[in-house]
């Protein structure tokens, strides 16, 4: 299942993106995403493949840095994927079921 969460937080990051001129690398790290380097770019790979998202480039620099493309987006077909796919429904199920959770146990703040 950490396969299909991570490309759920992918998709995701890309959908809530879309209106950013500048794409947030930071945001699909391998350290946010749970996973190893290697996975990431496997997962991007496969989303890429799969015409999920377009105009992610993943390449390793001489130096050994991961050139990412300017300006990826999320396709037409990725998105029918994220909100159609029933494990991805379960992803946006469990993290919405978290959310709500997490603030009926917050307790107001009090003087």
């Amino acid at each position: 299942m950490e396969i299909y969460r991570a490309i759920y937080q992918i998709l995701s990051e890309f959908e809530k993106q879309m209106d950013n001129e500048n794409f947030d690398w930071d945001a699909i790290s391998p350290e946010r995403l749970g996973v190893s380097f290697i996975r990431q770019m496997h997962v991007l790979e496969m989303l890429s493949e799969a015409k999920y998202i377009q105009g992610a480039v993943m390449q390793v620099g001489t130096d050994g840095t991961v050139i990412m493309g300017n300006n990826p987006r999320l396709t037409l077909s990725g998105l029918e994927y994220f909100y159609e796919n029933p494990r991805m429904q379960y992803f946006r199920m469990v993290n919405s079921s978290n959310e709500k959770c997490c603030m009926k146990c917050e307790k107001p703040l009090t003087d």
